[in-house]
């Protein structure tokens, strides 16, 4: 019985993608890359923003702190409207 539930949802779903025009799921990975690359820019950004601040220059870490904040902003704002 659970291996036929089983094989039904997937039927299902191989046919909900196959429905699925092509610009909907080129959409949905680029919007998954696009989360994936602010997420680790926004990691990079906030590492080397550490660096700035413990070398002594405030101001100029502040800065990246900030951009390091927009760019985790933008990924969850990613997440969040995923297509």
């Amino acid at each position: 019985m659970q291996r036929e539930a089983r094989a039904l949802w997937r039927r299902l779903r191989r046919q909900r993608r196959r429905e699925m025009p092509r610009h909907v799921r080129v959409a949905r990975v680029s919007v998954k890359a696009g989360a994936v690359g602010l997420a680790v820019a926004g990691t990079v950004v906030f590492v080397t923003a550490t660096v700035v601040l413990v070398l002594g220059h405030v101001a100029e870490a502040m800065e990246l702190y900030v951009v390091a904040t927009a760019a985790w902003a933008a990924q969850a704002a990613a997440a969040f409207f995923r297509v």
